[in-house]
């Protein structure tokens, strides 16, 4: 015994597995031998082994050490409910251990359950007297917190983790990543640098790092910074999605593209990976519509994950129905993103007689957009909570309808509608392109934006006007275009850089170069970083271009954003994936934007706008009459004034922001939809 436990003490286990046999029959005189053999084999990775031995033990001998073992095989095998049993077990046998309760917060925290983990956290806390465990366990609390969006609570714990031990590269960690949840950006950085000046190989605090360089707009140091994360861990899911979404800032497809499913490849847990990846793939411009929808398809079935739930008994569809419509919308966007301005107005004007709307909201970010749903609809806040949770919540809701308004874009739950919980699913709204799930029956789109030629997955239903509608934002003051005061004319864009591939910069430089007075003004918040406009800059002076005909903006202020209209005289579309929010805001500011309509709906969005609108004479056939009809509207400074003294109360009066219509027809489509589903 006196060898098997000093071979227990210099970790040989292997040592131990080889020399030594458990006996099956224990004794009080043997248990221990059994229990370190047992261990033993927990210690190289065998918990089947380890398990069964140790649960042998527990047979013949009630000890807590077995139970904790037991515990743990449990948790290492992924059977959480059973390692909950044998920790509680263990702490009815001994109630001072502190590792036992930590344990035991760790699995409640990991599901979520947080007043059950915070609970055992500070069961734990009160058995301890080291200051450095102490700082483990508010470090534990503080990620209990994060995980369900408490950021507030969450910052307070990681700050007594620091107090108490300031030399623990994760609880820096964790501070950064809730300062950047609070756009502390700053206070964010300082976090992550601490972090890494403690650890210098901590792969996640350089991914973190330059995550929070992202947010500030210095895209090409994040890109150096996930380099080096990538050197410590090459396979780290993480890094590999942020380079893939930096590369895109540089327009770099394949390589973003590559980075994104490397993402996805090393832990296919990781949906965010696979929907950015798909999400990608809209911008370039060398993919057709096929290739784009066949990886979509391809891809649908990482998000189907069985959920043990019994749905028979829950839903029940009459076939008259004495209930209202239940219409279940799901999004990561409730709150001051542009989704909203195109969903403000369909729940300002819906039919609180006929319809129950609910909003599902996957984001823990909230502002005042969020408070006007949650005075006006029933809110869900289900961030924190399993896919099972949600499922179980929309059967006892029994929704008719379940509609995703995020599509591939960030915090979408597209997982839920795998499940096929509700006998109508639809995708609207927030994602230029079919989802490539079975799952979801349609896609609300229009008859501008998706002609009958073009079809591959949901299918689609077919508004008579355009297929969202606006709300108005402030009112703006408008100018008179620039080129009244200026002798030349100014074009812009202020669409996402993704979008200005090198297509779009060979068309509009043929307009730039034709007098090289005229200016062309883009904005973007990367725009901040030099090497990002070198890198685009660069592309113009190819095409002849001059760089004082380029003018750069970066991030300012929504007001400002706006404003930023009132110094373009034409605004001009990107090709192939248009303006939306970009096209109604400058359609909005009176300032005309010219665009061509393409072969697919990504490329068709502007030239729904503007059919709608009643200004068709702005969308062109194709990319060469784009370029002729950008040229002859920049010749005649008389018709620029006239458009913009006049767009935007022709906007005001078009069914483009006729939210009482245009909500009419769609309550009259989700009534039909479900009455033929109960045919």
């Amino acid at each position: 015994m006196r060898d098997l436990q000093q071979l227990f003490n210099n970790k040989n286990y292997k040592k131990i597995i080889s020399d030594f046999k458990e006996d099956q029959l224990i004794t009080p005189n043997n248990w221990h031998k059994n229990y370190l053999i047992s261990i033993s084999y927990f210690h190289i990775g065998q918990y089947d082994n380890s398990l069964k031995k140790l649960l042998n033990i527990d047979n013949y001998i009630q000890k807590h050490e077995v139970k904790n073992y037991i515990a743990k095989c449990y948790q290492s095998l992924n059977m959480d409910n059973d390692a909950i049993t044998f920790y509680e077990k263990a702490i009815e046998l001994n109630k001072e251990i502190p590792g036992y309760f930590n344990e035991l917060g760790n699995i409640y925290s990991k599901y979520l359950k947080t007043n059950l983990a915070i609970e055992n956290y500070k069961k734990a806390i009160k058995l301890i007297n080291s200051n450095k465990s102490k700082s483990i366990l508010f470090l534990n609390i503080g990620l209990a917190f994060y995980r369900v969006g408490q950021i507030e609570d969450a910052t307070i714990n990681n700050k007594k983790s620091i107090d108490l031990d300031p030399n623990i590269p994760n609880s820096w960690l964790n501070l950064g990543l809730c300062y950047n949840k609070l756009k502390n950006y700053e206070l964010a950085k300082n976090s992550f640098l601490e972090a890494i000046k403690l650890d210098q190989n901590f792969f996640y605090a350089y991914s973190s790092l330059a995550s929070n360089y992202m947010d500030l707009g210095n895209f090409y140091e994040a890109i150096q910074i996930i380099k080096k994360a990538l050197t410590i861990n090459p396979n780290h899911s993480f890094s590999w999605m942020l380079l893939g979404k930096a590369y895109l800032v540089f327009r770099e497809y394949k390589l973003s593209a590559e980075a994104l499913e490397k993402s996805f490849l090393n832990d296919a847990s990781n949906l965010t990976a696979v929907s950015n990846y798909l999400y990608s793939l809209n911008y370039d411009d060398k993919l057709s519509e096929l290739e784009i929808y066949k990886e979509h398809q391809r891809l649908s079935e990482l998000f189907t994950k069985k959920i043990d739930i019994d749905k028979n008994n829950s839903i029940n569809f009459p076939n008259k129905r004495e209930q209202k419509i239940k219409i279940a919308y799901v999004s990561g966007d409730f709150n001051n993103h542009s989704v909203f301005n195109f969903f403000k107005p369909l729940i300002s004007n819906y039919n609180h007689e006929k319809f129950t709307i609910y909003c599902l909201s996957n984001n823990s970010y909230s502002d005042n957009c969020t408070e006007y749903l949650k005075q006006n609809i029933i809110f869900v806040e289900i961030f924190s909570m399993t896919d099972k949770e949600i499922a179980e919540f929309i059967i006892k809701e029994n929704i008719d309808i379940l509609i995703d308004l995020s599509g591939h874009t960030a915090n979408n739950r597209l997982s839920i509608f795998t499940q096929n919980l509700c006998p109508i699913q639809i995708s609207w709204m927030g994602y230029p392109n079919y989802t490539g799930f079975n799952a979801i029956n349609y896609r609300i789109v229009d008859k501008f934006t998706d002609p009958e030629y073009i079809s591959f997955g949901e299918k689609d239903i077919k508004l008579n006007s355009f297929f969202m509608c606006y709300a108005a934002p402030k009112d703006y003051l408008i100018e008179e275009p620039p080129c009244v005061e200026n002798n030349f004319i100014t074009f812009g864009s202020l669409n996402n850089i993704y979008k200005i591939n090198n297509s779009v910069i060979e068309a509009w430089s043929q307009i730039l170069i034709e007098d090289e007075n005229n200016k062309f003004l883009m904005k973007y918040h990367g725009f901040n970083d030099p090497y990002v406009i070198e890198n685009i800059k660069k592309e113009f002076l190819k095409c002849g271009i001059n760089s004082n005909q380029l003018i750069f903006l970066g991030k300012v202020s929504n007001e400002k954003h706006f404003l930023t209209y009132n110094k373009i005289d034409i605004a001009l579309d990107t090709f192939p994936y248009n303006g939306t929010t970009t096209t109604c805001e400058s359609l909005w500011m009176s300032t005309p934007l010219i665009s061509f309509e393409g072969d697919c709906h990504r490329s068709r969005v502007s030239h729904s706008i503007l059919n709608n609108l009643g200004l068709p004479e702005l969308s062109a056939k194709s990319k060469k009459d784009y370029i002729s009809l950008i040229k002859e509207l920049s010749k005649d400074k008389q018709r620029i004034i006239y458009y913009k003294k006049t767009i935007r109360d022709k906007m005001i009066k078009s069914s483009l922001m006729d939210g009482k219509n245009f909500t009419k027809e769609i309550e009259k489509t989700f009534t039909n939809l479900l009455s033929t589903s109960q045919k």
